[in-house]
């Protein structure tokens, strides 16, 4: 039964762009958390899949169909470029990797009230994009 409820709750999932991004986001914290101690490999393939994600953001901000205003827009390509950064020291040793994991969190918890203002009938900021451009999250 858990089987099925995993793929109905995936399936909503990606009929809302916004709710995918937040999955995403969280899905990729604990990847990070998870590896933050473990092989060298694990570590890399988790912050790598973090950058993937936040290099997808970025590239849909810098698109003229992009619903978000400009400044959040310029926001996030920042967040993305700090994302960038901290992850090349990170894959070293240099930087520890829960601050990556915390961003994560930090812009789920955003799109998850958002998603609950919108269910309620509240404006919402738009999603960055399509769910299926996610589609390697």
């Amino acid at each position: 039964m858990r089987g099925i409820s995993v793929y109905h709750s995936a399936q909503r999932a990606a009929h809302d762009p916004q709710q995918f991004e937040h999955d995403a986001l969280l899905r990729t914290a604990r990847e990070m958390e998870a590896a933050e101690h473990g092989p060298g490999r694990e570590r890399i393939l988790a912050l790598h899949r973090n950058t993937k994600l936040w290099q997808a953001f970025a590239a849909d901000c810098s698109e003229s169909g992009n619903q978000l205003p400009d400044d959040i827009r310029a926001k996030i390509v920042s967040l993305a470029l700090w994302v960038y950064n901290h992850t090349e020291k990170a894959i070293i040793g240099e930087l520890p990797v829960r601050p990556l994991a915390e961003v994560n969190r930090t812009i789920a918890k955003g799109l998850a009230a958002a998603i609950e203002a919108r269910n309620a009938d509240t404006p919402a900021p738009p999603p960055l994009k399509a769910a299926g451009d996610y589609a390697d999250f």
